[in-house]
């Protein structure tokens, strides 16, 4: 009977235990704003949480825009609230409209209907039947939305969407917007002399043009690049008069459940019968174990943080060019933690630097090697091959193979396709296609 019993006991222990590494888990994983979800669920789900644990004023606090190059000012916001996605920013913008009941149902319509690159592709009969209007109803509401930011936003087609962007902005060439509508396709072809020729006008005025053109974006919207993404860092990074890299956890979003004491006096009570004890100890038992949780999220993120920023001392002093080559692997042998570990704390975290707020995957660049022996980090060869292309002579590009040559001399193996690749990743297009025809 007691081998049976120690059984049983050791069960319930190991699938108790099983549970709690998998909520740790959970917790390590979850985001700034994913914990505090789930922490305000479980403020409203369990009983026994004290209802004063500041939820209520997260919302109050400052959080930044993420940079995203080493140039950005940190842009600081009195408030915060969960990300918004385009289609909730342009229903806002529609509420603002001078819109009549029916405008505003097909307007609504044409939100929802428009797809994640900022077209709308949807058939305008079909819209016109499906909101029971008139065709030339639908075209007039289509009007007041491409008035919306961004510029080009519910554009029908790539002119449409270049048309409206040129629309909206000042000292462009008077030729671009014929160039749009009529050459288009010798434009894709970089075919500049055929251009000039149609045109017959200058080279320089064709090439002002181009230029123009080229600074409009394809997409009204890159993967919601638009839309400003607020995040509140996970970790706090500053830096000492005495160079003292000092690092704390920002537990804004984080803060431990607090358990109301009148629950203990209950359990204490001999008029409490034993179902109701048992229920208020497990509840009791689960905010001990996600606060064990949070505790356990803040001691890794602080371990890896402090691992990251000690190898990345020169990133933090000089810039991205000076980014170090670092994988996940090469922190967890550090920290003698499973690779899988380090990839769960890392998600969704963001660094505040002085340098501005990073993601911590920024940091875990893939590399090549260089002829001391080392490696450099795919962020420092872009960035010289960026540095390579602004300083080119425009009339004459550098090709792939040259810049190859070149970084190759700075002691940087590299192959040309390697080049190719991290060129094309930048969004510079080939030599030939760089070509001014001044």
């Amino acid at each position: 009977m007691k081998q049976k019993f120690d059984l049983k006991l050791r069960q319930k222990q190991k699938l108790s235990l099983n549970q709690n590494l998998q909520q740790m888990l959970q917790i390590l994983q979850f985001s700034s704003f994913e914990l505090r979800e789930y922490l305000e669920n479980e403020t409203l789900e369990n009983p026994v949480v004290q209802m004063d644990t500041g939820f209520s004023s997260f919302r109050a606090n400052k959080s930044k825009k993420v940079s995203d190059s080493l140039d950005d000012n940190d842009d600081t916001f009195s408030s915060i609230s969960n990300q918004s996605t385009m289609y909730d920013t342009l229903r806002q913008e529609a509420m603002l409209l001078n819109l009549n009941p029916e405008e505003h149902d097909i307007a609504m319509y044409m939100i929802d209907n428009l797809d994640e690159s900022g077209y709308y592709k949807h058939d305008l009969d079909k819209t016109a039947q499906d909101c029971d209007s008139e065709l030339y109803k639908v075209r007039a509401v289509l009007k007041i939305l491409q008035t919306l930011d961004p510029a080009g936003v519910f554009a029908l087609d790539l002119i449409d969407n270049l048309n409206i962007q040129i629309s909206r902005k000042s000292d462009i060439s008077p030729y671009a917007k014929i160039i749009i509508n009529e050459y288009l396709e010798e434009l894709s072809r970089n075919d500049l002399k055929k251009i000039k020729s149609k045109l017959g006008i200058e080279a320089n005025e064709v090439q002002k043009a181009v230029d123009d053109i080229r600074h409009l974006s394809p997409f009204p919207v890159i993967k919601e690049s638009s839309y400003p993404q607020y995040v509140e860092p996970d970790v706090m990074l500053k830096i000492t008069e005495d160079d003292e890299f000092i690092i704390s956890i920002n537990d804004n979003y984080s803060k431990e459940l607090f358990i109301n004491p009148n629950y203990y006096e209950i359990i204490k009570d001999t008029n409490t019968d034993e179902k109701t004890k048992t229920y208020i100890r497990e509840k009791i038992s689960r905010i001990n174990s996600i606060n064990s949780s949070i505790r356990q999220r803040a001691k890794t993120l602080q371990m890896i943080s402090s691992e990251i920023v000690k190898r990345q001392r020169e990133f933090l002093y000089n810039g991205e060019l000076y980014l170090s080559s670092m994988t996940m692997l090469d922190i967890a042998k550090a920290l003698n933690l499973s690779e899988s570990t380090i990839s769960r704390a890392v998600k969704g975290k963001y660094i505040d630097t002085p340098r501005g707020i990073y993601p911590l995957k920024f940091f875990f660049q893939s590399a090549v090697s260089n002829t001391n022996g080392g490696k450099t980090s795919s962020l420092t060869i872009k960035e010289i091959i960026k540095d390579i292309v602004e300083k080119e002579n425009k009339k004459k590009p550098i090709s792939d193979s040259k810049i190859c040559e070149i970084i190759s001399q700075m002691g940087i193996e590299i192959s040309r396709r390697t080049v190719a690749k991290y060129r094309t990743e930048l969004g510079i297009k080939s030599s030939s296609m760089r070509k001014n025809l001044m």
